[in-house]
């Protein structure tokens, strides 16, 4: 019952799927080959940006999970606060990816990239709207549907995971070295879970949570391609400095 609760959903979300990974950014950052050096900053641009982005991740799961036991969905109330648990470690996973790409950066790069200045650096347009897209999640009619946000990105990181993983591997080395593991090693079982629970208890709410969820993956590509552009900015910065 709980997988076909979840078959459902995923056979309505999946044009919206294809919609994204056919994007021409989005397939030039899995598929083509690329400069190293482009590559990297890449790399560290997603890397630090995605702290960004992951930073209020924990507080809009806490306040979902509120909003939910207030509508006396206690089952997703307490799913939510396991997922924003989590959420805790994979926001310490990138900032650590951050840390290391940086450090690779300096040593092999230059000039030298200030790690406290990358990661206040100015938020792009598509973070703004995100978090707006969450607010009005939270403070709507419903507040459920923040589990589908939550769990579209990540579905979406996972199916990309071993693409990712050789764009880690030609700017950090073969693995067990680190820069990429956020994203490389995904975790989504939690998340996948809940949703599953879910569906099977409210079978209604398919339709609304397909519509977040295409939102979300919408809202994540255009955020893909702001790293794309502040990558762009970074490898010319260093070539104009040599």
């Amino acid at each position: 019952m709980l997988e076909a609760s979840l078959h459902a959903y995923t056979c309505r979300i999946e044009p919206a799927r294809r919609r994204l990974r056919q994007r021409p950014h989005v397939r030039a950052i899995v598929d083509a080959d690329r400069d190293t050096r482009l590559l990297h900053a890449f790399l560290i641009q997603w890397s630090a940006l995605s702290v960004q982005l992951k930073e209020p991740v924990e507080r809009f799961l806490a306040a979902a999970s509120r909003r939910c036991a207030e509508l006396s969905e206690h089952e997703l109330a307490r799913g939510l606060l396991r997922i924003a648990s989590d959420a805790i470690e994979r926001y310490r996973c990138v900032a650590d990816d951050t840390r290391v790409l940086v450090e690779l950066w300096n040593r092999r790069q230059g000039p030298r990239i200030d790690l406290t200045y990358l990661l206040t650096q100015p938020g792009p347009p598509s973070l703004a709207k995100t978090f707006a897209f969450h607010e009005q999640l939270l403070t709507g009619c419903h507040p459920w549907a923040e589990l589908a946000a939550i769990y579209e990105v990540e579905a979406m990181l996972a199916s990309f995971a071993p693409q990712l993983a050789r764009l880690a591997e030609a700017v950090v080395g073969s693995p067990p070295q680190p820069g990429l593991s956020s994203v490389a090693v995904p975790r989504v079982s939690g998340t996948r879970r809940a949703m599953a629970d879910h569906l099977a208890r409210h079978p209604d709410q398919l339709e609304r949570m397909v519509v977040t969820g295409e939102r979300a993956l919408e809202l994540y590509a255009e955020f893909l391609g702001d790293c794309q552009g502040a990558a762009c900015h970074l490898a010319a910065w260093r070539e104009r400095a040599v």
